[in-house]
């Protein structure tokens, strides 16, 4: 790696400490409201889009993702941030939902954490081409360094399919239909090694800020130990 390379990943930590800061809950978040004045939003999670899934030119028709998404700090309330940033068209999601997983890497949810996630007070979204688009907040107990599911029903096609590449994470696919809200994994019987469309969560809590960092595919993870989180 070159000594500018170096020194540029040095300073987009630095930036990351500042640009990273979190920022109040806005006074129209219904859902969920922080609990104390120091509680607010910030990122636990996140992913830029990369690319798109190849051999993919009509997408996830009338097919479930689950993506595996491990946290760093934990909240009283969650959002999830969604991408359609590299997609040619608008692709629409008939159900988004969020769990806590039942146990490291696997698709099962714990009972009674499966949540719905609404787009202005709606249960479906269309993302335009280009676009990304922000959940309203819930109200759900995410633990710190633990793994969230992030299930996506799309019905139909939609074109090119906007994935982080480089996870290192083992996510799931269901066969056909819409398996979002199901706690079972039973459904998901496929496995990937990426992340579509999911690209950030935030979670109401107490944590002073969030690091971001830039650099070269080593930075991503590449080729560091499946599932062990050493991103």
């Amino acid at each position: 790696m070159s000594y500018s390379l170096r020194k540029l990943q040095t300073v987009a930590i630095g930036l990351g400490l500042v640009l990273g800061m979190s920022s109040p809950a806005s006074a129209t978040d219904q859902d969920a409201q922080p609990t104390a004045a120091q509680d607010h939003w910030v990122g636990t999670w996140s992913a830029s889009a990369s690319g798109t899934v190849p051999n993919l030119p009509t997408g996830y028709s009338d097919r479930t993702v689950r993506n595996v998404v491990h946290t760093s700090v934990g909240g009283s309330g969650v959002r999830v941030w969604l991408s359609n940033a590299l997609g040619t068209v608008a692709v629409r999601m008939d159900a988004v939902t969020i769990a806590v997983a039942d146990a490291p890497d696997a698709p099962e949810a714990v009972a009674g954490t499966m949540r719905a996630l609404a787009f202005g007070g709606a249960p479906s979204v269309t993302i335009p081409a280009g676009g990304k688009v922000l959940s309203d907040p819930i109200p759900l107990a995410v633990p710190e360094d633990g793994d969230l599911l992030v299930s996506v029903y799309t019905p139909t096609s939609s074109g090119p399919v906007t994935y982080h590449q480089v996870a290192n994470q083992t996510s799931y696919l269901s066969r056909n239909g819409d398996h979002a809200a199901d706690e079972s994994g039973s459904a998901f019987t496929e496995t990937i090694g990426f992340w579509p469309y999911v690209s950030g969560v935030d979670v109401l809590g107490q944590a002073e800020c969030a690091v971001v960092t830039l650099g070269d595919s080593i930075t991503d993870g590449n080729n560091s130990t499946r599932n062990a989180n050493h991103r």
